[in-house]
């Protein structure tokens, strides 16, 4: 994926194997991912928010609360 290319919600599901309404409700919920988006409210995610959802999806597979994955990811 070129760094400057922004992807909707369903391309960004099927690269990192997370639901479009998990991906919502941690934008909405959490506020660990906050895309880009278009006029009409469509949600476009960059290669750097792909590369932050991967590693949310490591610190859950880890054991860590997706409630308590924000600090961990600032902290990185």
């Amino acid at each position: 994926m070129p760094s400057d290319a922004l992807l909707p919600i369903r391309e960004i599901a099927r690269l990192t194997g997370v639901n479009p309404v998990t991906l919502r409700a941690w934008e909405r919920r959490y506020g660990l991912v906050v895309p880009q988006r278009t006029s009409k409210g469509h949600r476009l995610y960059s290669s750097d928010q792909v590369q932050r959802i991967q590693a949310i999806v490591a610190w859950l597979n880890r054991g860590v609360a997706v409630s308590q994955v924000l600090p961990l990811l600032d902290n990185d």
